[in-house]
């Protein structure tokens, strides 16, 4: 018979302890940037329509309002990152 061997899987042989995707913490930043265009899209669009319909204060409020809790998201899954990457590291010194 004819056997061919099967490549091995993505990361098998690894002996870090490291069960995490390859790219966990990058997909998050990813993320964390995407969710932040898409707030401050909707704030614009929220803006828009209140300016459109001659209400001048809610366009200003809802803008500041999505736009302001889109970055405070943002920083806060900043911030999970950069905790997560320090936890690794220490594990990984280990």
């Amino acid at each position: 018979m004819n056997e061919e061997k099967m490549p091995p899987p993505p990361g098998a042989g690894r002996d870090d302890g490291d069960r995490r995707a390859p790219h966990q913490e990058s997909r998050a930043v990813g993320l964390a940037h995407i969710a932040l265009g898409v707030s401050i899209l909707v704030g614009a669009g929220a803006m828009g329509y209140f300016w459109l319909q001659g209400d001048l204060i809610t366009a200003i409020g809802a803008g500041i309002l999505f736009v302001g809790g889109g970055v405070w998201e943002y920083r806060r899954r900043q911030q999970d990152a950069a905790i997560v990457q320090q936890f690794s590291e220490k594990i990984r010194e280990r």
